[in-house]
């Protein structure tokens, strides 16, 4: 978003959350929203790179449930952890501690999961890489960014076979996925 009218300098946001890899593993779930959001922004030319990025993170937790706020804690401190690695801060934050529907004869719980906002300076919002495939145009990169196996757990491929998994992928190397952040910057 440009902004103003006599400047291509402009500001770049994205979301990143990741509820099923959460119910299986909250630190991963948790680790999996942050590289999202990140993953969502690395194409806009941020100034400064990954250390220009600023992230909000707005806590969705059925709590009072059993198990559920030890869960919140590992998240927390996950989220905590990871953003320290990466050099990034979480200046802000909001929480919603009661996602849980009460009904006559049944209760519904939300999965706990952390959704990511990022938001950063973009240099020049004409230079920004959409992602858009075309028809005969370029080339499609894979770029392990998790430095993990291809473990499934919380896959659309789970979810379509009816089963969510044990085994979630996530991020194993934070300094590897900070020095492809910012050679894609380059």
């Amino acid at each position: 978003m440009a902004l103003d009218y006599s400047t291509k300098h402009g500001v770049a946001t994205s979301i990143g959350h990741s509820p099923v890899s959460a119910l299986i593993d909250p630190n991963a779930g948790s680790k999996n929203s942050i590289a999202e959001a990140l993953t969502n922004i690395i194409w806009a030319p941020i100034e400064n790179g990954l250390k220009g990025v600023s992230l909000s993170a707005n806590w969705m937790w059925p709590c009072k449930n059993e198990g559920e706020d030890a869960r919140l804690y590992k998240a927390v401190e996950s989220v905590s952890k990871f953003a320290i690695e990466l050099g990034i801060n979480i200046p802000t934050g909001k929480d919603s501690l009661s996602m849980n529907q009460k009904y006559e004869n049944l209760e519904v719980k939300s999965p706990g999961t952390v959704i990511v906002s990022a938001t950063a300076h973009c240099n020049n919002i004409s230079n920004i890489i959409e992602p858009v495939f075309k028809l005969d145009k370029g080339s499609i990169f894979y770029i392990n960014l998790s430095s993990d196996d291809f473990k499934l757990g919380g896959s659309a491929f789970s979810q379509i076979i009816g089963n969510i998994g044990n085994n979630t992928p996530t991020i194993n190397d934070s300094k590897y996925f900070v020095n492809v952040f910012e050679t894609i910057q380059k």
